[in-house]
């Protein structure tokens, strides 16, 4: 299974950076390659606290595509998971961590793993090599950016207040 990996720094503190993030049904508000995101009703009816088993939906900015995702791991704080359960990409499974960890001298480090199995079996490896891989690293490179700036700014409309 293919994996990705991508990060930036910032100097919003962890705590600004894991706020916007554990505002799940939201992430559109940092991530440029969505035009709405929002969560899911459950099937078990458990739609309260974000946690293992919250479903969320994002389109995307073309206005055609958009994935439908599941919380696996939550870790308050830290880090999230998700499994890619559907949706219109070529993928045929598909799971995303994203999550903050402290730099030593202030400031954080945010992260994206994504791990993936491309659909149409071998033609689906060589569209990988080709396209797909390097498109979804710029994808995801701009949650993680997003994300810095969108907390960096956060956190100097909190110092201005």
């Amino acid at each position: 299974m293919p994996r990705i990996h991508v990060a930036t720094t910032t100097s919003a503190s962890p705590r600004t950076c894991w706020e916007l993030l554990a505002d799940f049904a939201h992430i559109n508000a940092f991530n440029p390659n969505l035009s709405n995101s929002y969560l899911i009703p459950r099937t078990d009816g458990n739609d309260g606290e974000i946690g293992i088993g919250t479903l969320r939906q994002c389109d995307l900015q073309d206005g055609k595509n958009f994935i439908r995702e599941r919380i696996i791991d939550w870790q308050p704080g830290t880090s999230y998971t998700v499994d890619i359960y559907e949706g219109s990409m070529p993928l045929d499974e598909s799971r995303s961590t994203i999550g903050v960890r402290p730099n030593p001298g202030g400031g954080s480090t945010v992260y994206m793993d994504f791990e993936y199995t491309p659909s149409f079996g071998i033609l689906g490896q060589l569209m990988n090599l080709v396209m797909l891989r390097p498109m979804m690293t710029g994808m995801l490179q701009k949650v993680v950016d997003g994300l810095a700036q969108k907390a960096e700014s956060t956190a100097r409309t909190r110092t201005a207040a």
